[in-house]
């Protein structure tokens, strides 16, 4: 069962963060201390700095969460490929290629992010 979850990359400082809150005109971090307004509540003229990402409903082979956005070798053409949302099919793809949560798709394992990616190749 897919479980919806999200993480956020801030831009400006450069930070993955847990998303404990999401509406329409703010998103809030998950802290172990909850959450407090004045410092971990983003609203309407922060957003724009903020890229959500969802869960995809699946782990790695290491038991690591994927989400959108994470760079995985692919499995197929050994590619390092990242994992987006295709809005037009409303599903998951990587490397071009689509892939069901059911079926649990083989021995994927995250290698990085698009957004921390480093000395990663795509």
């Amino acid at each position: 069962m897919n479980r919806y979850k999200f993480r956020a990359w801030h831009k400006s400082q450069k930070r993955m963060f847990e998303v404990y809150g999401l509406g329409q005109d703010f998103i809030t971090e998950k802290t172990m201390d909850g959450v407090d307004p004045g410092q971990n509540c983003f609203n309407s003229d922060e957003l724009e700095d903020i890229v959500v990402m969802q869960f995809v409903g699946l782990q790695d082979k290491n038991g690591v969460d994927i989400y959108e956005g994470d760079i995985i070798k692919s499995p197929m053409t050994g590619n390092n490929v990242p994992i987006i949302y295709d809005t037009e099919f409303a599903q998951f793809t990587f490397g071009g290629c689509e892939f069901n949560v059911e079926e649990k798709p083989m021995n994927l394992e995250i290698i990085g992010n698009i957004y921390q990616q480093g000395d990663i190749k795509l």
